[in-house]
């Protein structure tokens, strides 16, 4: 017989829900070989499998006799039993008779140890052998009764029960109250005595009363560790007489026997059933509207801390149905994000009905447990879901394969699956949901279409700004990969000079809302605590932020240039920024999690970024392009080509192929000389190998066989280590993307040799502009400071003289030796700089204070080490600093002045 095995079934979250109440967990369950019958062919390979339960959905247990062979039980899901038909709460094979259940785990123990627990029922001998001492042997009997063939007990009781054992029976709690219960017990507690020698029998008490079993007092504690100790002190207080036996009940003449809610999908309706005795004696069935609708669960969510791997809250999708007058068939809505724990809040949920359907809800049913676990015990074909917090690479431990988590599933080498998928913060991002990998050959053309058109639509482009399309595409293929992406891009021009297109163009590649012409996908509308919880969960994707302009309002571009700093930092991995929350439920202020998510950042704006309170030091953590207005596209037809082709969203195939592409890669990285990786670490191990990469492209080695940035970038072109990483990195993201375009066939080895020089070649020369242009070739301060005063002089922008006309701000003057009121520190000729008059001329990124601080190291101190003073200039008392003319530089001849 094939014995079915939890990677082929999988427990349904209201099985998982029964077995937890009985202090079995779903893993403990799924190793015991217990699942969920929820298909038409759940009982294949058992020897339940036969068309008397076909159509049978419930709970399925192994039961192991001594001998190792196995047979079947299932526990037939509550709205089927219907013993009028012959649907039994359990069924079993027919003709296997009773069966003494030796658990697997239980079988080394049999004849080593001298202590036995005989359990009545399935899940109590689970729960019995997982928190029983290891001295003792656990086996169980299905029914108090069970025991005996035709009045013989089976002789399996003798070779289980070593002479001069001590032995626990443990029968539900009511076998003191029930006669036929307390009969079965004496009888066997007898036998064990008397036929196999036990030396004690005692019978467990439990005061919960009622029918509890077992199993149902050890999962009435929710610690799993302390269950043990439960169990060894129901042990202690055994005892080993019966005590005189329970009288019979008498039943009166009226009296309810049985009430169970059935869900009527095909009415719209969930009915209360009672059945009953009359007067007379006779069996009366009544039935009354317990709801004014029906609902089944079509999904459950499971959301994973991966941290800690613990579970929240489940979230289920219901599909409700609704009678509607008029109608001859219920209308049926999907309702999602429904805690499991809330389901019982019929309210809740029915108000999210759309259309402003009302349903009306019997006051008992506010709320109603019952109600809640049929619908439960209705939901037979629920799909289940594992949700993590973010998109990106995720370890699928189903498959044992990593995957690519949208918003809606997950992307591996050769497949999309929808039990796995990413919620990100931001609900626009959750509804990410690339196109599933080709299979037709139709599908499979349309990808190498996507294919070809991310890597050529360079040629809408002029020849000049061909690169400007090609470092877009390397920004996207460093993204994916799945690395801290240590840089970002940012295009920066005036107003419909087509920046944005080119970064909304790649944007479609997620989603076609973002093309051209549609909404970006984010914008700098939001105040900077926002903007840094904007990537929140964007892990291993790309982030374009749009419309960084000049404010005319000092607070909000104060607070737009601390939300660009804020996501410039995010791309080199800073995490985003903690935060105080407040956990309703426990009624107590906590702090949140420093996300992780480092999104390969492309931003667009009309200014590059300077002003007070903004470190600019910090702007090569990004590479800036220039975009003038009709200098990019080579024509409208070239820009209608690129819009439509965004607009149709067919660049979500090229990610979706990308995305596999890598995912094939990651889930073989053991090949190749790597050594056996356990499938948990092959993300690690193929990021590392990545890092590895992009520091030898990042090397000192000069001679090296490969692109060396020392070689193209020397130390005279002053590039900083954090730009020269940021230009392996998209080196990086280049080369990757042009091996995954040759692999697809749309590149030749030949063109991929070409666009491969180009694109080096071209953020050979950005990088240098930008070291030139943006980061003033790394200047020191004090050098960026006075080249800054000397330019603003000589272009006549300001003025050192008191007497000139015209109305040029005045910032100081030129004093020689000969002044009346020279500078007695400086021996030739004195630049006296009035910082604050500087700063506002020059519009200085940090105001005066800034300025000062930028000159101090070259400024001429006082007698008392000062590098200010208060000087007169222009009648006025102002504080100044002093340049010498050996620093300034050669100074026209002073004029003179009034003082």
């Amino acid at each position: 017989m094939t014995v079915p095995t939890a990677s082929v079934h999988r427990l349904n979250p209201n099985h998982e829900q029964i077995l937890a109440r009985s202090g079995i967990t779903r893993e403990q369950a799924e190793k015991w070989g217990v699942w969920s019958c929820s298909t038409p062919d759940g009982l294949a390979g058992t020897d339940l499998d036969h068309d008397g339960n076909r159509g049978k959905t419930g709970l399925v247990f192994p039961l192991r006799r001594s001998d190792g062979s196995v047979t079947y039980q299932m526990r037939v899901d509550d709205h089927l039993v219907d013993e009028a038909k012959g649907v039994r709460k359990y069924a079993q094979a027919a003709g296997v008779g009773a069966i003494i259940n030796v658990p697997e785990m239980m079988a080394p123990r049999v004849g080593k140890v001298s202590k036995v627990f005989v359990v009545e029922g399935t899940k109590q001998t689970i729960a019995a052998s997982l928190y029983a001492p290891e001295d003792v042997l656990v086996f169980g009997i299905q029914g108090a009764r069970n025991w005996s063939k035709d009045g013989i007990p089976l002789s399996v009781l003798c070779e289980l029960v070593p002479q001069g054992s001590e032995v626990w029976l443990g029968f539900d709690a009511d076998w003191q109250t029930n006669p036929d219960v307390w009969a079965a017990a004496k009888y066997l507690k007898g036998h064990l005595e008397d036929g196999a020698g036990a030396g004690s029998v005692k019978v467990v008490v439990m005061s919960s009363g009622g029918k509890t079993g077992l199993d149902d007092f050890l999962g009435s504690n929710p610690d799993p560790t302390s269950r043990p100790a439960m169990l060894a002190r129901l042990m202690d207080k055994a005892t080993t007489s019966l005590g005189r036996k329970p009288a019979a009940r008498k039943q009166s003449a009226a009296v309810k026997v049985d009430e169970a809610l059935t869900v009527d999908l095909e009415a719209g309706r969930i009915m209360k059933v009672v059945k009953g005795t009359d007067g007379f004696g006779n069996e009366v069935t009544r039935s009354e509207v317990a709801l004014y609708a029906a609902a089944e669960i079509i999904a459950s969510e499971a959301h994973v801390d991966e941290e800690t791997g613990e579970t929240a809250d489940q979230m289920l999708t219901l599909r409700v149905h609704v009678p509607i007058s008029g109608q001859d068939s219920p209308s049926k809505f999907v309702v999602k994000k429904v805690k499991s724990s809330k389901l019982a809040d019929i309210g809740g949920w029915l108000d999210r009905l759309p259309r402003g359907i009302g349903v009306p809800i019997p006051r008992s049913t506010k709320p109603d447990d019952d109600i809640a676990n049929s619908i439960r015990a209705n939901s037979t074909a629920i799909e289940s879901v594992t949700v993590v917090s973010h998109t990106g690479w995720t370890f699928d431990p189903e498959t044992e394969l990593w995957r690519w988590c949208d918003g809606v599933g997950a992307i591996g080498a050769e497949d999309k699956v929808a039990f796995l998928r990413g919620e990100p913060a931001s609900s626009d991002f959750r509804a990410i949901d690339l196109p599933k990998p080709a299979t037709t050959a139709a599908e499979k053309a349309k990808t190498r279409d996507a294919i070809s058109a991310l890597i050529w639509s360079r040629d809408h482009f002029n020849d000049d700004k061909k690169f400007n399309w090609d470092v877009a595409v390397a920004a996207w293929g460093l993204a994916f990969l799945g690395i801290t992406p240590l840089a970002s891009l940012c295009y920066f021009g005036p107003p419909a000079s087509g920046k944005s297109t080119i970064a909304q163009t790649i944007a479609s590649s997620l989603n076609k809302l973002w093309a051209p012409n549609g909404a970006a996908m984010s914008t700098f509308n939001a105040r900077p605590a926002g903007m840094d919880l904007l990537p929140d969960g964007l892990r291993h994707a790309f982030l374009h932020v749009d419309d960084l302009k000049p404010e005319a309002d000092s607070r909000k571009m104060t607070d737009a240039l601390a939300a660009f700093d804020a996501l410039l930092r995010r791309a080199h991995g800073s995490g985003g920024a903690v935060r105080g929350t407040v956990d309703k439920a426990a009624d107590r202020l906590g702090v949140r999690k420093v996300d992780a998510a480092s999104p390969m950042m492309i931003i667009t704006g009309e200014e590059i970024p300077t002003g007070e309170g903004f470190a600019e030091s910090g702007l090569d953590r990004a590479l800036f392009i220039q975009v003038l207005p009709r200098t990019q596209l080579k024509d409208e037809k070239a820009l209608s080509a690129l819009t439509r082709m965004a607009s149709s969203g067919l660049l979500r195939h090229a990610t979706t192929a990308y995305l596999q592409w890598i995912a094939a890669q990651i889930n073989t990285a053991d090949v190749d000389g790597v050594g056996e990786i356990p499938a948990e670490r092959r993300l690690d191990a193929w990021k590392a190998h990545l890092d590895a990469q992009r520091q030898s492209i990042n090397s000192n080695d000069e001679h090296a066989d490969d692109l060396s940035l020392k070689k193209r970038l020397p130390a005279e072109f002053k590039v900083s280590d954090r730009a020269r990483m940021l230009v392996a990195s998209l080196v990086l993201g280049y080369e990757n993307v042009l091996a995954f375009a040759c692999e697809a066939g749309v590149v030749t080895d030949e063109q991929a040799g070409e666009l491969w020089d180009h694109f080096v070649d071209g953020i050979v020369e950005a990088i240098k502009t930008h070291t030139r242009e943006v980061m003033g070739g790394n200047a020191t301060p004090s050098e960026r400071a006075l080249t800054a005063l000397r330019n603003a002089v000589s272009s006549r922008e300001v003025t050192l003289n008191p007497d000139e006309p015209g109305n040029k701000p005045l910032i100081g003057e030129v004093r020689a030796s000969s002044h009346p009121q020279r500078v007695m520190e400086v021996e030739g000729t004195a630049v006296i700089i009035n910082h604050a008059a500087a700063a506002k001329a020059l519009r200085w990124s940090g105001g005066a204070r800034a300025l000062q601080s930028a000159l101090a190291d070259v400024a001429v101190a006082t007698s008392t080490g000062q590098t200010t003073r208060t000087l007169t200039i222009n009648r006025a008392r102002v504080q100044c600093m002093v340049i010498s003319e050996d620093v300034w530089g050669p100074v026209d001849e002073p004029t003179a002045s009034s003082f």
